[in-house]
Protein backbone atom coordinates (compact mmCIF):
# COMPACT_ATOMS: atom_id res chain seq x y z
CA UNK A 1 0.00 0.00 0.00
CA UNK A 2 1.32 3.41 -0.98
CA UNK A 3 -0.48 6.17 0.11
CA UNK A 4 0.38 9.84 -0.50
CA UNK A 5 -1.81 13.11 0.57
CA UNK A 6 -0.23 16.44 -0.46
CA UNK A 7 0.32 18.43 2.77
CA UNK A 8 -1.22 21.73 3.33
CA UNK A 9 0.43 24.90 4.73
CA UNK A 10 -1.35 26.70 7.97
CA UNK A 11 -1.93 30.44 7.30
CA UNK A 12 0.49 32.43 8.55
CA UNK A 13 2.73 30.18 9.87
CA UNK A 14 4.65 28.44 7.56
CA UNK A 15 4.03 24.81 9.29
CA UNK A 16 3.18 22.34 6.61
CA UNK A 17 0.71 19.34 8.04
CA UNK A 18 -0.97 16.77 6.86
CA UNK A 19 -4.61 16.75 5.86
CA UNK A 20 -5.61 14.06 7.89
CA UNK A 21 -5.01 13.41 12.05
CA UNK A 22 -4.77 11.10 14.09
CA UNK A 23 -7.28 10.84 17.18
CA UNK A 24 -5.67 9.67 20.24
CA UNK A 25 -8.38 11.07 22.94
CA UNK A 26 -8.54 6.73 23.61
CA UNK A 27 -5.16 6.38 24.12
CA UNK A 28 -5.28 7.42 27.83
CA UNK A 29 -8.89 7.27 29.40
CA UNK A 30 -12.24 6.00 28.54
CA UNK A 31 -14.38 8.52 31.17
CA UNK A 32 -15.04 12.37 30.55
CA UNK A 33 -15.09 12.30 27.07
CA UNK A 34 -18.23 12.58 24.77
CA UNK A 35 -18.98 9.19 23.71
CA UNK A 36 -22.36 7.31 24.16
CA UNK A 37 -20.81 4.53 26.17
CA UNK A 38 -17.53 3.59 27.37
CA UNK A 39 -14.80 1.52 25.65
CA UNK A 40 -11.69 -0.38 26.27
CA UNK A 41 -8.74 1.62 26.39
CA UNK A 42 -5.84 0.34 23.82
CA UNK A 43 -3.05 -1.87 26.11
CA UNK A 44 0.69 -0.12 25.15
CA UNK A 45 1.38 -2.85 22.45
CA UNK A 46 -2.02 -1.73 20.68
CA UNK A 47 -1.02 1.88 20.52
CA UNK A 48 2.32 1.30 19.76
CA UNK A 49 1.70 -0.48 16.76
CA UNK A 50 -1.04 2.32 15.62
CA UNK A 51 1.37 4.81 16.14
CA UNK A 52 3.89 3.04 14.39
CA UNK A 53 1.51 2.17 11.02
CA UNK A 54 0.70 6.02 11.46
CA UNK A 55 4.38 6.97 11.22
CA UNK A 56 4.84 4.46 8.14
CA UNK A 57 1.54 5.67 6.14
CA UNK A 58 2.86 9.05 6.75
CA UNK A 59 6.40 8.79 5.42
CA UNK A 60 6.69 10.65 1.77
CA UNK A 61 6.48 8.66 -1.18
Amino acid sequence: MNWHLDKTTIAGTGIEVSPLGLGTVKFGRNQGVKYPALFTIPNDGEVLRLLDLAHELHKPA
